[in-house]
């Protein structure tokens, strides 16, 4: 799991409140790695350390380093369970941390201070550290001897092991180290030992028919319901359920798909799993009372909205009464390698394509609007204070749609909090992708105490902001 503090990436990231972050991976942490007498029920893993801001190279101090970067880890190293203490891997990341006012560092899987003496020494880590993918800049010997222990990709051969001992590049414990944290997870997972003495391969309990029960949907539900958030209402919600016609537009109204981000298995077509919020609404309030139209013409295959069905949303929308926009970024837009602030204008907190000039387009007809964000990383504009209602969903999955539906009409409580700040302007964002952040203290009002450091944080951030954290 990512426990990194929101830079960008806010689609894997839990938030940019290093104490939420941490409290999150602890829980997360225990819950997988299980409450046996003996055995792991499985290896979780925590990244990327660190620090980590979606850049090659960090200059973080210190104080930043042990207030901000490293607190969701040191929380991960505290997790604990009758078999287990602190969880059984960590991946190193590709970034270079390096002190403020140079450009060159030492990369964090070649970071012995930060791999041995912090995390092994000093958070008595116990796993195994294995490398992100490529994040090895340099010498492979020089990695593992300051505290790397598995190479992620093709890693060297014995035989450059064995140049590397006869050298002095790596030496014989520290060799011995590297292997017996890889050996130990495999052990603790009972991977040596008869299934029968091994209660998670009991496949009543935990086979494949397990998967997707009766109270994992429930859960599922319950997730999505609670991590919605009610940005505004000026009382149009809940929806009135007799008579009301509601039209359902955007591309996430009527395309299941997009409501699972990149680090989801997407249902086949027709399973059950993918509803989409117009099929969800008709569920609750009949065929007669609601229309939908995707509104975008690239809906089945992006969210970039580049140009719109008009025609579908006309007919659409004739007869409704409130017109609900399911809008946002989406897997195409927000991924590993883009950070959902791509726009026409670069860095922006605009919708994606015309999904913008959609919502004015219901605007101005005079019906009530209620828009819902489908978005990990903050988005505005000026629809958002003529919009009747606002609500960020997130990306909420396989419950997603009915979760939605029946918190707009009043059958479930919205009670989600913000796990990130909405700035006034992209610049002013509080989990913006850098290190020390691009901001104007002028225009975003940085406490100026900290105008460098950590205040990538609502601790340190902007103060006039559209939505603050929590």
């Amino acid at each position: 799991m990512c426990v990194c503090v929101c830079r960008g990436r806010n689609n894997e990231g839990y938030s940019e409140c290093p104490h939420l972050t941490g409290e999150l991976a602890h829980a997360v942490v225990t819950g997988m790695q299980g409450e046996d007498e003996r055995y792991l029920q499985i290896v979780a893993g925590c990244k990327h350390y660190v620090p980590y801001d979606g850049n090659a190279l960090t200059a973080a101090s210190d104080f930043d380093l042990f207030s901000t970067y490293l607190l969701g880890f040191k929380r991960c190293m505290e997790a604990e369970g009758p078999a287990w203490k602190g969880a059984m891997n960590v991946m190193c990341s590709y970034t270079e941390q390096h002190s403020a006012g140079t450009s060159a560092g030492t990369n964090s899987c070649t970071n012995s201070r930060i791999l041995d003496t912090i995390l092994k020494q000093r958070y008595n880590f116990s796993g195994f550290v294995i490398s992100d993918l490529g994040a090895v800049d340099g010498s492979t010997a020089a990695s593992i001897a300051a505290g790397m222990d598995v190479y992620l990709g093709q890693g060297p051969n014995g035989q450059e092991v064995r140049s590397w001992l006869a050298s002095g590049k790596l030496t014989e414990a520290r060799l011995d180290d590297a292997v017996s944290r890889t050996l130990l997870p495999r052990f603790l997972e009972g991977e040596f030992d008869p299934p029968s003495m091994v209660p998670y391969w009991d496949q009543s309990k935990f086979g494949c028919d397990r998967v997707g029960a009766s109270e994992h949907h429930q859960l599922a539900y319950e997730a999505a319901v609670q991590s919605l958030v009610l940005l505004r209402n000026d009382g149009i919600l809940p929806l009135a359920k007799q008579g009301l016609k509601v039209a359902v537009i955007g591309p996430f109204g009527t395309h299941a798909r997009w409501m699972y981000n990149r680090y989801s298995h997407v249902p086949a077509t027709d399973s059950p799993l993918l509803v989409s919020l117009a099929q969800a609404m008709t569920s609750a309030l009949g065929s007669a009372q609601v229309t939908s139209a995707a509104g975008c013409s690239d809906v089945a295959t992006t969210t970039a909205c580049l140009t719109l069905d008009t025609a579908s949303v006309k007919t659409a929308e004739k007869d409704a009464d409130v017109l609900v926009y399911a809008v946002g970024t989406g897997e195409p837009i927000e991924s590993e390698t883009s950070n959902g602030s791509s726009g026409p204008a670069g860095a922006t907190l605009q919708l994606p394509g015309q999904q913008e000039a959609l919502i004015e387009a219901g605007l101005a007809t005079g019906k009530k609007v209620v828009v819902v964000l489908f978005t990990a990383s903050p988005k505005a504009g000026a629809w958002m204070s003529k919009a009747h209602a606002v609500v960020h969903a997130a990306y909420p999955q396989m419950k997603g749609a009915q979760a939605v539906t029946d918190a707009l009409l009043g059958d479930a409580q919205f009670s989600g909090r913000l796990a990130t700040t909405w700035p006034q302007h992209w610049s002013c964002n509080a989990s913006y992708p850098a290190h020390p952040p691009r901001w104007s203290p002028a225009a975003c009002e940085v406490v100026p105490a900290r105008l460098l450091g950590s205040n990538v944080t609502y601790r340190y951030g902007a103060t006039n902001v559209l939505y603050p954290f929590g």
